[in-house]
């Protein structure tokens, strides 16, 4: 299709694109082709030889690049793109059953586009919800505990959709504020809130937390789990039908959402606050049990069935409900990195500080020398949460002794080992607690800059982190002289582009400084030469979103 001028369509948003990237050099081909693929669909040739002028490049090394990671595609892909796990967990659960039942309807095999063109069908390692096994994404929408004859009815559900919008995709309903509506509400509230500006002090922001804390809701909150898992059980359903139902019965209440509180076999996960009350927990509160939530709302009474209540020493408990720190799957547990998941709305930055979000960055940049904060870290006992177990404190300490006018800091959020998606559950339900981990980690080993590197197969969790950077920033906790400390910060999310080995660390820095992701012998270690050949710290998600408790 061409425009009036004979220029074709596809050019006008190639032109847009390089311009967010006029001074680009090598590391932006990753993301550039990232947003011309989640633009067009796929890379054309002609976009890629633009590509290859602007960064100036030759096409070999572009293909060559793009060519081994394999999210990447050369031809239009389906108008559903059908992603299937066969990761290990998703593989024992039945995902070889799947596959093949997809491969039967459609009549095609993976990396293949069905005749009608409606679908196109590829095989991943890992999306991520492991609770949920086997798992399967169309489009944006992940769907889990598959069978063969769950899997007919949603291609028979989508074909329905197609049929009646036309041949044309629905839209995704957002069903919230937009990300920059969000971040410009939050922000103006939690500074109009302490009265400071332009940034809040660590004690006036401990005045704000307490009476934050102590305000007595005044209208019941619903609060539906929306992580990957949460989906994949059908989560956004049952929250389209709980607003539906609240607005037919004329309710008035506050629906927000959270990430994953754990217990993704009884997903969807609701819960629910009455004025005054505590918080209690249902599972699997599909879309036809919304009405449940809705009765006990207009009763005032708690239905039965319940997982559990949430202890709060300011709200009254209900009599007969279980507290969840009760229950078999939680009473084990001692919650340092995932205390706010499931509880706060991920996207709301007054949450996350009026739970003590960003009071240890605020201590740390007062109070803290650089050497005093690695000392504290080593002396905790922190070792990297990713496999290898060396000491994180001395990790940052030799890192900052590393001669280099510039440092890196690195987060490795690549993580597609079987069952390993604690760190998508984070960055999902707490996204906030790993940027300040970040920001301290940085400040420790005299870093300016940091990136997070996230798995391609799940983006809700590089979209909830990129919106917390962009909140943070906003606020003052990133940015030019974080609360005047003369500290300042930038953090990047580069999102993988679907290869395995970019967990391991050489192979994650060179796909960032946009090459074959391809590991390197060591030494020298990326503490000594690393990315772009700077000292450079890598750890992972768990390691830094410690950082926080421990300072």
């Amino acid at each position: 299709m061409a425009c009036a001028c004979g220029k074709p369509k596809e050019a006008d948003g190639l032109d847009a694109i390089l311009a967010k990237h006029p001074n680009a050099s090598r590391d932006s081909l990753i993301p550039i082709l990232q947003e011309v693929q989640q633009s067009t669909g796929y890379l054309p040739r002609e976009a890629v030889i633009r590509i290859g002028r602007h960064l100036a490049l030759p096409v070999s090394k572009i293909y060559g690049v793009a060519t081994f990671y394999n999210q990447f595609r050369f031809e239009p892909p389906g108008k559903n793109h059908i992603q299937v796990c066969c990761g290990t967990t998703c593989h024992v659960k039945g995902a070889t059953g799947v596959v093949e039942t997809l491969k039967r309807e459609l009549k095609i095999e993976p990396g293949q586009v069905s005749r009608d063109g409606l679908f196109s069908l590829e095989v991943v390692s890992c999306i991520g919800a492991c609770g949920l096994a086997p798992t399967m994404r169309v489009g944006e929408q992940v769907h889990g505990s598959l069978t063969p004859g769950k899997v007919r009815k949603i291609l028979a559900a989508v074909r329905q959709e197609m049929s009646e919008s036309g041949g044309r995709k629905k839209p995704a309903e957002a069903g919230r504020a937009t990300k920059a509506e969000r971040e410009a509400a939050d922000v103006r509230t939690i500074l109009s809130a302490v009265g400071a500006a332009p940034v809040p002090d660590a004690a006036a922001l401990d005045a704000w937390r307490k009476k934050k804390r102590r305000e007595i809701l005044v209208r019941p909150v619903i609060t539906v789990g929306t992580g990957t898992c949460g989906q994949g059980a059908g989560a956004q359903k049952t929250l389209e039908a709980i607003r539906r139902g609240l607005e037919a019965r004329e309710i008035a209440a506050d629906v927000t959402e959270t990430g994953c509180i754990g217990l993704c076999v009884e997903e969807p996960m609701v819960d629910v606050q009455l004025p005054g009350r505590a918080r209690v927990l249902y599972g699997r509160v599909t879309a036809d049990r919304a009405e449940m939530v809705l009765d006990a709302i207009q009763s005032g009474r708690m239905p039965a069935g319940a997982i559990g209540q949430f202890r709060e020493a300011l709200l009254a408990p209900w009599e007969g409900v279980p507290f969840i720190d009760e229950h078999p799957f939680f009473a084990p547990q001692t919650r340092w990195v995932l205390p706010n998941c499931g509880i706060i709305d991920p996207l709301d930055l007054e949450e996350y500080v009026a739970r003590g979000g960003y009071a240890a960055l605020a201590e740390t940049l007062k109070k803290r020398t650089p050497d005093e904060v690695c000392g504290i870290v080593e002396k905790s006992g922190l070792r990297g949460r990713g496999g290898g177990g060396f000491p994180a404190g001395r990790k940052w300490a030799l890192a900052r002794k590393s001669e280099g006018d510039e440092k890196y800091l690195v987060c490795n959020a690549d993580e597609g080992d079987p069952g390993a998606f604690m760190n998508r559950a984070l960055m999902e339900g707490d996204p906030h607690r790993l940027v300040e981990g970040i920001a301290i980690a940085a400040y420790a080993i005299g870093s300016r800059k940091a990136f997070v590197y996230v798995r391609a197969e799940k983006p809700l969790a590089g979209e909830r982190v990129r919106v917390a950077i962009g909140q943070a920033r906003a606020a003052g906790f990133l940015g030019d002289n974080i609360l005047d400390s003369g500290f300042s910060l930038d953090i990047q999310v580069r999102m993988g582009a679907g290869a395995f080995v970019c967990g391991e660390e050489t192979a994650l820095i060179h796909s960032i400084e946009g090459k074959r992701g391809m590991p390197r012998p060591r030494p020298p270690f990326p503490a000594v030469s690393g990315l772009f050949d700077k000292p450079t710290i890598i750890n992972n998600v768990e390691t830094l979103a410690n950082d926080p408790a421990i300072l």
